[in-house]
């Protein structure tokens, strides 16, 4: 790489790879690694955001907010300092044919891939070790004896949206309308 590379881009080629997609990290839908990386060529703030990828192995919080501005602002195009959802939000609007694959991920998706980056950079700039860390709790779990990557641990919509709560809760008979307000004898068969 430093023979292909600036010194300055050839130090991050491996979180930027990581980042943007291999074969154990999955990728950004309809952004390259092309554009990526012409963007990390141009912009010393772009390579200054990953430049601490992999420098320990458990992700630290300060490198994961400098990941999410980077994902954010160099493979999104949005602004450095606003929020997954407030990117998620801003490219809807701006879609004129609506695409959810074309969204930026959400916070807790965005944790987990940062956690398999981090780690995976981790071992890959220390392949001297004669033995590497576990990958559990480091975006994998193991499922049905097997070492699978966590995509998300959060339910799809907060609880008080889940059509299926909702269904639970206006499914109650009217007796227990009535309870939660003091006026009902409290028996079941009502």
């Amino acid at each position: 790489c430093k023979s292909m590379l600036p010194e300055e881009v050839a130090s991050i080629i491996i979180p930027l790879h990581l980042i943007t997609g291999c074969d154990h990290t999955s990728g950004f839908y309809g952004h390259g690694k092309k554009s990526v990386l012409q963007k990390v060529i141009d912009k010393p703030e772009a390579r200054e955001l990953i430049a601490h990828v992999g420098q320990t192995l458990e992700l630290e919080e300060e490198v994961s907010e400098d990941m999410t501005a980077f994902v954010l602002s160099y493979v999104y195009a949005e602004k450095e300092d606003i929020t997954c959802g407030q990117a998620r939000a801003s490219k809807w609007r701006k879609q004129k044919k609506k695409s959810t694959m074309r969204l930026p991920p959400d916070k807790d998706t965005l944790t987990h891939h940062f956690k398999r980056v981090n780690y995976l950079t981790y071992c890959q700039m220390h392949f001297i070790l004669s033995e590497h860390p576990s990958p559990i709790e480091n975006g994998w779990q193991i499922v049905n004896g097997k070492c699978r990557p966590v995509r998300n641990t959060l339910p799809p919509l907060p609880n008080q949206l889940n059509p299926q709560n909702y269904a639970d809760e206006n499914s109650s008979d009217s007796s227990d309308d009535e309870s939660e307000c003091g006026d009902s004898t409290g028996s079941e068969e009502d």
